[in-house]
């Protein structure tokens, strides 16, 4: 189930994006971020679009500074995104 994830979001990120930029550990990192949910006993608030685009504003409004750092961490709410299309 977790290559599933990983290998899905990895495969249609370079699918999509098809750049030499792109940080696929931060989007394998995202990919697998929902599965938190496991602490609360099932699928809950990790698993709703809420909390893909809180991710995205928390990457948005932290890397204002830096462009580098920006490119690189916006793969975890693309991998978020991600997981829960192939859930």
């Amino acid at each position: 189930m977790l290559l599933w994830f990983v290998g899905g979001a990895a495969l249609i990120v370079w699918g999509v994006f098809q750049s030499g930029g792109v940080d696929y550990r931060t989007v394998a990192l995202g990919s697998l971020l929902p599965l938190l949910d496991v602490v609360t006993g099932g699928p809950w608030f990790a698993h709703t679009l809420l909390a893909a685009v809180a991710a995205l504003a928390v990457v948005m409004a932290t890397t204002r500074s830096s462009r580098l750092v920006r490119r690189r961490w916006l793969g975890v709410p693309i991998g978020w995104i991600l997981h829960l299309v192939l859930d």
